[in-house]
């Protein structure tokens, strides 16, 4: 059940409920209890109130009692939600929580780091004076001086350098390696750059590169409001999803909707550049303006991501719809300009048939291939696969290739495939047909082909279960036979890869469902030689028990 926020009458009504119950202050705190594990927000409500009931007779002045209680394990039940009352309390609170913390602070700071951060004081200090606490004090003095200086917002703008430096500075040895204030601590200092505003924009490249507290640093930049394009080109491109978090941050910065998208498309590759085509497709029709710069990139660009960006532009185009057709008279025109051997000629056909033209993209794609020598026409089965939800020749194509005498093409073929059926792109309503051209290819003697095959049958056997059609129990021995006979010593020199062919096998067995008693003492003892997978207990579940003996 989600949080839900209430308006504060029906708060007041609640607690005066709880009031006019017998006090039982232990059923009060056992009710909170299940409300907090139903995400319920009024359990919040009960314990604060049961707090602040608990403090009546230090009202005057509750703030030191509430940090005696922090210290006593006495109170433990209460430590998560006394911080809350300081909240209440407000700005009085804190001249005595900074006084308390200044006494211990390495053991103190873990109880009220989430709170501490917005415990403005009665008075700042001024900002100079602030940054020589910084310059000369202890780990704690520049925690709150950085929070001070948050309160001073556009006035702290003098500060910026000096905190640009704390993150990498030797001198903060204590927030290496402690979660408690190492997080806290870069938190605050990018909601202090968010609070000094424009005036902060030398934090941009720090903020936008740093993947670890990316949503402080997000939420900062959004304050900041830079230039979109300074954002992406300090991305860090680490992590992809965080990349694609970023380049959309960024995006909603741009007035213009699509100038920093663009930039990322043309200017950069891997990550950023699939993120960026990816938020250009997410706007649709809006993002209209960005096809010429897409069909550019596609018809120009030769970086290593060359592939990638094939695919994210090309289904970039796709998702912004009909304003992406008027790229079909640039691509024809291109076509007139490539050479013979050209294989850009294939990534114009795949955009040609993308943009509902599929007969005509196929027919590019098939005499791009045909001119290429058989092991370079290996690396660009990729872009026959592409088109296989459009293209009916395409799948036929890959089947043939599986047959072909090179084998970097039939490798290249069963990779392709397998990634077909685990997309679910592979047309439902013909899958149980290509099975057999699937069993045959599994005779290969390459592992890489054997594994990919057997993945895919195992994807397809999970798709079509049950398999209604008259041949279904033939069709499901044909495969369990296949798959089995993979799980033997191969009658070659055994390679490297022979243990991937037998994990896949096994998880294409259990894929397809309720196995016959005869896989059962295959599987056992391939499970016996591996008992660190889980999987064993489910695949011989699908057999029953072992016999006995």
């Amino acid at each position: 059940m989600a949080s839900v926020e209430l308006p504060r009458a029906e708060m007041q009504a609640f607690l005066d409920a709880i009031r006019a119950a017998p006090d039982d202050r232990t059923a009060r705190l056992a009710f909170a209890d299940w409300l907090q594990d139903h995400d319920d927000p009024r359990a919040a409500w009960v314990r604060i109130d049961e707090l602040w009931e608990w403090m009546a007779p230090d009202a005057a002045d509750p703030t030191p009692r509430i940090l005696a209680a922090l210290l006593d394990p006495a109170h433990e039940q209460r430590h998560a939600d006394l911080p809350y009352l300081l909240d209440d309390i407000g700005p009085a609170a804190t001249p005595t929580l900074r006084a308390w913390l200044r006494e211990s602070p390495d053991a103190r700071f873990p109880l009220v780091y989430a709170y501490l951060e917005f415990a403005r004081p009665p008075k700042l200090k001024p900002v100079r004076s602030l940054m020589k606490q910084i310059r000369t004090g202890t780990w704690y003095d520049v925690y709150e001086a950085i929070i001070d200086l948050r309160f001073h917002g556009p006035k702290a703008a003098p500060a910026v350098d000096l905190l640009l430096d704390l993150p990498k500075h030797d001198k903060w040895d204590e927030f290496a390696n402690d979660y408690h204030r190492q997080n806290p601590f870069v938190s605050l200092l990018y909601h202090t750059f968010g609070a000094i505003g424009s005036a902060a924009l030398k934090a941009v490249p720090e903020l936008a590169s740093n993947a670890w507290h990316c949503e402080a640093a997000f939420d900062a930049l959004d304050k900041i409001k830079p230039d979109p394009i300074l954002v992406i080109d300090h991305l860090n491109t680490d992590d992809y999803w965080e990349v694609l978090e970023g380049v959309g941050r960024a995006a909603a910065l741009d007035q213009t909707k699509t100038r920093a998208l663009v930039h990322a498309v043309k200017s950069h590759t891997g990550r950023v550049r699939h993120a960026a085509a990816e938020v250009l497709g997410d706007m649709g029709a809006d993002a209209a303006d960005a096809v010429p710069a897409l069909v550019d990139v596609l018809l120009t660009n030769k970086e290593w991501d060359r592939e990638t960006a094939r695919g994210s532009i090309v289904h970039a185009l796709q998702r912004i719809g009909e304003p992406a057709r008027s790229a079909l008279t640039v691509l024809r025109g291109a076509l007139k300009t490539q050479g013979v051997l050209s294989d850009r000629k294939i990534e114009i056909g795949v955009a040609l048939a993308s943009l509902g033209v599929p007969a005509e993209g196929w027919a590019v794609i098939a005499e791009g291939l045909l001119a290429l020598r058989p092991v370079v026409r290996a690396t660009w089965l990729s872009a026959v696969a592409q088109v296989a939800a459009v293209c009916d020749e395409a799948v036929p194509y890959l089947f043939a290739a599986l047959r072909d005498r090179l084998p970097a093409l039939r490798e290249a073929a069963a990779h392709q495939l397998n990634l077909l059926t685990i997309r679910g792109r592979l047309p439902e309503q013909r899958q149980l047909d290509w099975i057999e051209d699937l069993i045959e290819a599994l005779r290969e003697r390459e592992p890489l082909i054997q594994w990919n095959i057997a993945s895919a049958l195992g994807q397809i056997g999970e798709r079509n279960q049950p398999i209604e059609n008259a041949s279904s129990a033939a069709t499901r021995a044909a495969v369990i036979d296949a798959l089995l006979s993979l799980l033997q010593p191969p009658e070659r020199k055994a390679k490297a890869d022979d243990e991937s062919v037998r994990f896949h096998a096994v998880v294409a067995l259990e894929q397809w469902g309720k196995l016959p008693d005869r896989a059962a003492t295959p599987l056992r003892e391939y499970y016996a030689k591996h008992p660190g997978l889980n999987r064993g207990v489910q695949a011989i579940a699908l057999i029953g028990p072992a016999p006995p003996g």
